[in-house]
């Protein structure tokens, strides 16, 4: 019963090392799951708008702001066939980094001093 006890004690104090070496994160970067979407959506507006504001003859002026809104109107943005091959390719990538054996190595050492194991398997990939 003793033996017991001293393990639990044991336990606890290592629950409590670990809470002191590996605290939960407690703010979320980018204001959480909306920044991120802002954030991600956002930096898409701002490669097309990018994309439609610059050209040869004027280089990259927003002063005809409505141009750029009738050009976006009339381009196709979205092609289904290039929507199926880029999708086609990280189902492809993801196949074989399931089936291609790869060496594991250790990530970055963590706050507890432990190592992830990565599977690299890129060359092999291709």
């Amino acid at each position: 019963m003793e033996g017991l006890k001293q393990r639990q004690k044991k336990l606890d104090l290592q629950k409590n090392d670990e809470q002191e070496i590996n605290p939960k994160t407690k703010q979320l970067e980018f204001f959480g799951v909306p920044g991120v979407c802002i954030v991600m959506i956002g930096m898409s507006a701002v490669v097309l708008l990018q994309y439609f504001a610059c050209n040869e003859q004027t280089g990259c002026s927003l002063s005809n702001a409505g141009m750029i809104v009738e050009i976006a109107k009339k381009t196709k943005l979205l092609d289904p066939l290039v929507f199926f091959v880029y999708v086609s390719w990280y189902l492809w990538l993801f196949l074989l980094y399931l089936i291609i054996p790869g060496e594991s190595v250790n990530g970055t050492q963590l706050r507890t001093g432990e190592h992830l194991k990565y599977p690299i398997n890129g060359k092999r990939s291709l």
